[in-house]
């Protein structure tokens, strides 16, 4: 019989090499130098200098933890790859590249992350082209307008969820796809707290309009022109148009 692939990745010297110091280092794909060390001291007390910091060392394939799961010459590897090759993955890409999970916050209820879905598909290219293998989870969406009474409530909740993910599944690293407030801190804690290297990638800004020669957004604006439409300002019907054009994309 095989390892089983599912203990705690802390338990014992073959927990996988997320453990211990090792934890930042590359996992062989494009999780970059935000894995890595931080810039050493100031090197003789000039102003505004610091050494560069020390390139983080590359994993060898067999250190990996996803090897646990695929490299396992027993009934339970083969039955991991069998299962992948179910879904018309190569047995050569699961043997041979480093796994980054791409952690993916896309709902249809949370306006801000709507255009992750197609994002994650020029991420996955991207993991390609650096030799990774991308495979995509997904994960809660926290719309930030539409989740009540507030989404303060699931913060916690999405940075377990984020952190589970990366520890059951075999996964050498992690792209996190979000950006709506409390998204972005519960994705970064998951991963922080599992200890692989992840890279933080956020939904972008909405798109403003224009309404009467300035520029409008959501936010600010739709509580100035509230306050004026309580004021008598702005008719019923200005408000309807103002609400159809305020923002203009996720």
């Amino acid at each position: 019989m095989g390892t089983n692939p599912n203990p705690d990745h802390n338990t014992g010297p073959s927990a996988g090499p997320s453990a211990g110091p090792s934890a930042g280092t590359s996992a062989g794909t494009s999780a970059g130098p935000s894995a890595g060390p931080s810039a050493g001291p100031n090197p003789g007390g000039v102003p505004g200098a610091s050494t560069p910091a020390a390139a983080a060392p590359v994993k060898a394939l067999a250190d990996l933890r996803s090897r646990r799961w695929f490299a396992d010459a027993g009934m339970r590897g083969f039955a991991h790859r069998q299962r992948m090759q179910q879904m018309g993955l190569r047995r050569e890409d699961l043997m041979q590249r480093p796994v980054i999970g791409i952690i993916n916050t896309w709902s249809d209820l949370s306006p801000c992350h709507a255009h992750l879905r197609e994002r994650a598909e020029s991420v996955k290219r991207g993991v390609l082209l650096a030799g990774g293998l991308p495979l995509e989870l997904p994960a809660m969406g926290l719309g930030e307008v539409m989740v009540k009474p507030t989404t303060m409530l699931y913060r916690n909740f999405l940075a377990m969820e984020t952190e589970e993910l990366l520890r059951s599944l075999p996964i050498d690293g992690a792209v996190l796809l979000g950006g709506c407030d409390k998204t972005t801190p519960a994705l970064v804690m998951g991963a922080v707290s599992m200890g692989l290297p992840a890279i933080f990638c956020p939904a972008g800004p909405m798109l403003n309009d224009r309404y009467q020669g300035q520029q409008v957004g959501a936010g600010t604006h739709t509580r100035k022109f509230w306050d004026e439409k309580q004021a008598g300002r702005v008719s019923d019907a200005e408000w309807i148009k103002l609400e159809a054009r305020m923002t203009r994309s996720p």
